[in-house]
Order: C-alpha cells, then structure tokens, then sequence
C-alpha cells in the first residue's frame, strides 16, 4: 500500500493537526460515506438523530484508530487495520449500510 511504502511522510504529515490535516480529511470522507448511504436509503436529509451520532462515534474511533497506528510505526497490516475498523462499525449503523452497499467490498 501506498501509506506503507511512504512511512515516514504519513508520519510527518499526522503531525500537522490543523485545518485540512489528514485526520479532517479522512473523518470528513468517512462521514460523507456513511451519511449518503443513509440518506439514499432514507431518500431525506433529516436522518434519525441516534444514525447521525453512530456515525459521529464510528469516526471518532476511526481517526484515533489511524492515528495509533501512523504513529506506531505502521506495524500492523493495513489489513488487520481495517478489519479492526470494520468490525467496530455500530451495529445499528451497520444493518443501516447493509442495504445499500457492502462495507467489505
């Protein structure tokens, strides 16, 4: 994988933590990811308020998640890391997503 191969750069660019850091940038992709699927599935903008927060804690988790693993060197498999994060997608978000797209593919 390309983060794999450029260490050293994702290393130095996790430190920048400001507007348009790379943190922003992936919880801002993963929340439009998450809230368009819903938002197909429920054809509105209004979501359920519970939907909107899982989606705002599976980021969260997410961003620290990526952080670590940046931070420590990359050790794990970005396999095993994103099986971690798939797996500790919320359950209720989850069975919402599974509708209309597969998480896995």
């Amino acid at each position: 994988l390309f983060i794999s191969k450029n260490k050293q750069y994702f290393k130095n660019i996790m430190h920048y933590k400001n507007q348009n850091s790379l943190l922003e940038h992936i919880d801002e992709r993963t929340h439009f990811y998450f809230l368009s699927r819903l938002k197909e599935k429920y054809g509105t903008e209004d979501l359920p308020l519970d939907l909107v927060k899982a989606v705002d804690f599976f980021c969260g988790g997410m961003d620290v998640i990526t952080e670590d693993w940046i931070a420590g060197n990359m050790e794990e498999s970005p396999n095993n890391v994103i099986r971690w994060l798939i797996d500790n997608i919320p359950t209720r978000l989850l069975k919402e997503i599974e509708d209309t797209e597969s998480v896995c593919e």
